[in-house]
């Protein structure tokens, strides 16, 4: 899907709305992770396990950095990761 076709343009029309809908609500969130990964998949359903591999890697050294003291060793091991 990319971003000048007619399929992105019906997938943001969808997408947009329920988003604003979301706005005040604790799915607002998980929505839009669920969304990322629908795109990528839309494109490559391979990327689908980068992207998840990126998630709980990021999401395991966020966790790690509010219990240490070392938050830029956990952050420069997020950044080397994803680059």
């Amino acid at each position: 899907m990319l971003f000048h076709t007619w399929p992105f343009a019906l997938f943001f029309i969808i997408v947009y709305p329920a988003y604003l809908a979301l706005k005040n609500t604790k799915l607002r969130v998980p929505w839009l992770l669920a969304i990322s990964y629908f795109f990528y998949a839309c494109f490559n359903p391979l990327y689908l396990i980068l992207i998840a591999y990126s998630t709980l890697l990021d999401y395991a050294v966020v966790m790690k950095m509010a219990k240490s003291t070392r938050r830029k060793m956990w952050l420069s091991i997020s950044i080397i990761n994803n680059l």
